[in-house]
């Protein structure tokens, strides 16, 4: 008999947990035990069975009975009636209920989920259908983010490329998450958090006057005077937030200035046109802007590396820098009936054949929504015979907003038709 050393404790069946996973863990364990020790007769495996699985492994070895089925022996007859014993299959539906009750624990990757998830699998018996189940166990857990849920509903793969979706999400998001809750130097300032109470540093310095005191002390010398920094601001009335440049945020900082409140980060999301990389925010910054004697509160957002400071279309109306003269809403759009305009066009230049430039699947409908109410405000009209020149249109959409802006050119040039 081959050399045999007792270092595998003896199974015990009232245990913490449950015991038929006990069981399957011992039983793996002891069988890779005497493969290692390169035991291959069955009376030799029977017997270190019983001298290494202890008193509660003995109790039900003694009164196994062996069938007159030649492929049958002792330690096949043994082993079967320990793993009836310890993993009855009443306990099957448990253990798959337990599997489809997994979720993700807080802070929990993706990595370490499915490790818990192939091991309660393991006790399921879901055969070669182990991966399938533990990637609609991911899908499923997957509650708290719709976005990487699309993607890993997007089209069929595997598991492997299913954790490479999950690792590479994971790993942008902390990335992301890094870099708006970093405390840069930059956006530290010196400012009012709120109207009644002082944001305090190790050295006092007043944002009026850069005095060794606060900007609420009484003896400051330009208590009362107005404290302002001129900045120049593009209006964009398109635009729906009002936006700080690098440049002239480091301004502000430099100078001092009084804020209402200031927070790192932000949950907008700022895209820049023609780029589908979304823009750094640095952090809101709640003030006072003033043109002349208007003035009113409003929120900016501080882009990283931004260029240019711009000041949104109801901003600037509020400062009366803007005025919109008229908003259709439903009403119809002034024209003069009667009147058919046309485009000179020079025919002794051979017109050109431009390709159909089709619509978006996902801007259809909010484009013929768009379209059907500009001609309920009469600013377009339907064309049911041939024209002298037809030209292609161009769409810009803010889905978010489900608003769509239709561009028409015209002599190279781009006409507005609705913005």
């Amino acid at each position: 008999m081959s050399s045999l050393t007792y270092n595998i404790a003896p199974f015990c069946e009232h245990g913490p947990g449950s015991t038929n996973s006990r069981w399957e863990e011992w039983r793996d364990q002891f069988v890779a035990y005497l493969d290692l020790k390169k035991v291959h007769d069955c009376d030799e495996k029977h017997k270190a069975l019983l001298c290494f699985g202890g008193p509660d492994i003995r109790k039900i070895a003694k009164d196994v009975v062996v069938s007159d089925n030649l492929m049958d022996n002792q330690y096949r007859a043994t082993m079967e009636a320990l793993d009836n014993y310890y993993s009855p299959r009443m306990s099957l539906r448990y253990e798959r209920l337990k599997f489809r009750q997994m979720t993700f624990s807080p802070n929990e990757r993706l990595d370490q989920f499915v490790v818990r998830l192939k091991t309660q699998a393991a006790m399921c018996s879901f055969g070669d259908e182990v991966d399938s189940m533990v990637m609609d166990q991911i899908v499923y857990a997957t509650q708290n983010d719709d976005k990487l849920r699309a993607k890993y509903l997007e089209c069929d793969t595997t598991l492997d490329e299913m954790l490479k979706i999950g690792r590479t999400y994971e790993t942008v998001n902390q990335q992301v998450h890094e870099i708006r809750f970093k405390s840069p130097d930059n956006i530290e300032v010196n400012a009012i958090l709120n109207a009644d109470n002082v944001h305090r540093t190790k050295k006092l310095s007043c944002v009026r006057c850069s005095g060794n005191h606060t900007s609420v002390d009484p003896l400051c010398p330009a208590r009362g005077s107005r404290c302002g920094v001129d900045l120049r601001l593009i209006i964009d009335t398109g635009a729906d937030e009002d936006v700080l440049g690098i440049d002239d945020w480091t301004t502000l900082k430099r100078v001092g200035f009084e804020a209402y409140d200031i927070r790192k980060g932000s949950d907008k999301i700022f895209q820049a046109y023609g780029s589908n990389k979304p823009l750094i925010v640095l952090g809101e910054v709640d003030a006072m802007i003033a043109v002349g004697e208007q003035s009113c509160r409003t929120t900016f957002f501080v882009i990283q590396d931004g260029k240019h400071s711009l000041l949104s279309g109801q901003t600037a109306e509020r400062l009366g820098v803007v005025k919109f003269l008229r908003s259709l809403g439903n009403e119809t759009f002034p024209s003069i009936k009667g009147m058919c305009a046309s485009i000179k066009i020079d025919k002794s230049i051979p017109p050109v054949r431009q390709g159909y430039r089709r619509i978006p699947i996902p801007l259809e409908e909010i484009t013929i929504l768009k379209l059907k109410e500009l001609m309920s405000q009469d600013v377009i009209e339907r064309v049911n015979e041939a024209c002298e020149w037809v030209s292609p249109c161009s769409l810009n959409a803010k889905v978010q907003t489900r608003n769509v802006t239709i561009k028409v050119p015209s002599n190279s040039e781009f006409v507005f038709v609705n913005d």
